[in-house]
């Protein structure tokens, strides 16, 4: 599987199904997104389009893949910089769907990372942020 383009940072974050025959992959910037490809018969095939994460205004970061791999969650920082957001999709009818509301975070200049169990049902995210006195800290 190769990126769609020169300098896409194709695989930048990548998560595997509990079987192996779902790939995620990420790409940060503008011009990235999340794409989620299936293994058939050996050759692996695009599950439903790339989740744009222009049409997000996010650069995205962490991808966690449910054990089937049909929920996907996305963490990103805005491109307009701020806290960063928890998106998470699910393959309907060949295409990524919304599932919920945004998970924002509530601290300016974050970077958040997620993970979903297995079922894709419960997701936990972390909120790494450098505090008001220089510190590193953290919320879960």
């Amino acid at each position: 599987i190769y990126g769609p383009f020169a300098n896409a940072h194709f695989g930048a974050s990548v998560s595997l199904s509990g079987n192996g025959g779902q790939l995620a992959i990420g790409s940060p910037g503008s011009d990235g997104g999340v794409s989620v490809w299936g293994l058939n018969q050996g050759d692996w095939i695009q599950d439903g389009l790339t989740i744009e994460a222009n049409k997000l205004l996010l650069s995205v970061g962490k991808i966690s893949l449910s054990a089937d791999g049909n929920i996907v969650a996305m963490s990103g920082i805005p491109l307009s910089g701020g806290s960063a957001v928890v998106q998470i999709y699910h393959l309907v009818l060949g295409d990524w769907e919304p599932l919920g509301s945004s998970i924002k975070g509530q601290f300016q200049n974050t970077s958040y990372f997620c993970d979903l169990s297995g079922n894709g049902q419960v997701v936990a995210v972390s909120n790494y942020y450098v505090g008001s006195a220089g510190r590193a800290e953290g919320a879960l």
